[in-house]
């Protein structure tokens, strides 16, 4: 079962209002709540919520879950940065996590035509078949509001090295535990 599918039952545009017999192994909203309520981690389960339920309320409580993490790396990595950054780069994360920069040559399809049978498709070169890709260095500064040599030299590696990891993780965790609870 996906579990991307079954929270995203949760969005308010998506949910399904009429009641009917559901069968056996059917799955209600509060079932999908409670296997939600039960992922230990806060960020894992918030993360959750607001990237495929749609609950955009929750966002802000990410972002302080995740900024907290953030800046318990930065005093045990000892960086030298204010923790106004240190925020503003934790909002950068959810941005890009959660609105992946589309691939322009698939058009976020994953695949392309082959150039020797167009009848064909193969996976797109560009991105991987992924169908999105990172953000640049320059793009991150940017939305950040930082000068890209500023950039480069102090968060370029904490971002790459800390700062995603720890979406990934929430992501890890959400996946692992919603798949355990909804068998």
């Amino acid at each position: 079962m996906n579990a991307a599918k079954v929270v995203a039952r949760l969005n308010p545009h998506a949910q399904r209002y009429e009641r009917g017999i559901g069968g056996f192994g059917a799955l209600t909203e509060n079932d999908i709540l409670l296997a939600l309520a039960l992922i230990t981690s806060d960020g894992a389960r918030l993360l959750g919520r607001v990237l495929y339920a749609g609950h955009t309320q929750y966002r802000r409580e990410l972002w302080l879950t995740m900024a907290l993490e953030a800046h318990i790396a930065a005093g045990r990595d000892n960086w030298q940065a204010p923790g106004e950054e240190t925020g503003r780069v934790c909002d950068l994360a959810l941005k890009e996590f959660m609105q992946p920069r589309r691939c322009g040559h698939c058009k976020g399809q994953e695949a392309v035509p082959d150039p020797a049978n167009p009848r064909l498709k193969i996976i797109c070169p560009k991105c991987e078949g992924q169908g999105s890709r990172a953000w640049g260095d320059s793009t991150r500064a940017r939305v950040v509001k930082m000068g890209r040599k500023y950039w480069e030299k102090y968060w370029s590696e904490r971002y790459g090295h800390t700062i995603l990891p720890i979406l990934d993780k929430y992501h890890d965790i959400f996946w692992h535990s919603m798949a355990k609870r909804l068998k």
